[in-house]
């Protein structure tokens, strides 16, 4: 058995953030300055074990899990910094680094007496806010959506991640490998769900309108928030089994060894943290988005029209000489 143990505290300091220029210097845009300062604390455990030694059978298993928590600490003279402020994503001290962060609908009254429903007297979530910022925790008392705060609602970045495998060695010749990971503590956008319920108009809730939060989202014109899900995730990664053919095979080509190796990878999803939002499922919380390739960039938490992890079977032969 063997037992692993990391813990880090780091500071990166000097951390380039882009600023908007000042008007005397002839030129509108940003620049980028080394202003930023930012904290990572966190531990690894790893932990394996020969749980099985035999002349025919051997079982190894090996676990990890890993925690990681990181804060802006600093911005120069600035209160907040922009990431993506289509999203809600911002760089606030004292949060993580691109935060994500929009009014919180928390109680509405649908009223019922026009052609369709409609929500009335929607309330946001209040809390005290970072100064010189519209930036809150939260968790104060319910104030009308228009002067309340933009509330944390969590980060792009997972904080916790894990993997459990196994292995399986038969008669010393039949090898059986099973991979699950974990990933979770961290938020999306979801551009699909989102827009399913405020731009399109066409999820089963909105057109029912008998849920008084989402109508409240409508009622005050906020878009993304019907779309802002849990990551976290667990799925069966990879299957694979490994057979190494008799030497006397291997001796009629002249080799000093042959194997034959079939993985299946991406096999199932075990877990997720959030099915669905307001009725409509998440096709995969691993999707992730860009323009162009399919995949986040940076530190955004925004993921539409993307594509799954695609499941792959692969077949492998193996000659020694």
């Amino acid at each position: 058995m063997g037992l692993g143990f990391t813990y880090f505290d780091q500071r990166t300091q000097d951390a380039i953030v882009s600023v908007p220029a000042i008007p005397s210097l002839g030129f509108p845009g940003n620049q980028f300055k080394n202003l930023g300062e930012v904290s990572n604390q966190g531990f690894e455990i790893t932990l394996r074990a020969g749980v099985l030694q035999s002349s025919n059978v051997d079982l190894d298993l090996n676990l990890s899990f890993s925690r990681n928590q990181n804060e802006v600490v600093d911005i120069g003279d600035l209160a907040s910094l922009t990431q993506d402020a289509t999203i809600g994503q911002f760089h606030v001290p004292g949060f993580p680094v691109a935060g994500i962060f929009f009014r919180r609908v928390v109680s509405a009254t649908i009223d019922n007496s026009g052609a369709r429903p409609v929500a009335t007297n929607v309330m946001c979530e209040g809390g005290d806010v970072v100064p010189g910022t519209s930036f809150s925790k939260g968790g104060g008392t319910p104030v009308a959506c228009a002067s309340a705060p933009l509330v944390y609602w969590g980060q792009p970045i997972p904080s916790r991640e894990g993997s459990a495998s196994a292995t399986l060695t038969l008669f010393g010749k039949l090898q059986l490998y099973g991979l699950v990971d974990y990933v979770g503590g961290h938020q999306l956008v979801s551009g699909d769900i989102a827009a399913v319920h405020r731009f399109f108009l066409n999820s089963r809730e909105i057109l029912e309108r008998d849920d008084p939060i989402l109508l409240g989202y409508e009622a005050t014109g906020q878009i993304w928030q019907p779309g802002i899900i849990d990551g976290s995730f667990a799925k069966l990664r990879t299957l694979s089994v490994n057979y190494r053919l008799p030497r006397s095979w291997a001796s009629s080509i002249r080799a000093a060894g042959v194997s034959v190796t079939a993985a299946f990878e991406n096999v199932a999803t075990l877990w997720v943290g959030q099915r669905e939002s307001f009725g409509h499922r998440q096709m995969d919380p691993e999707v992730r988005w860009s323009a162009n390739t399919g995949t986040t960039q940076g530190l955004s938490a925004y993921n539409q029209e993307g594509w799954p992890q695609l499941k792959k079977l692969a077949a492998t032969v193996r000659i020694t000489y």
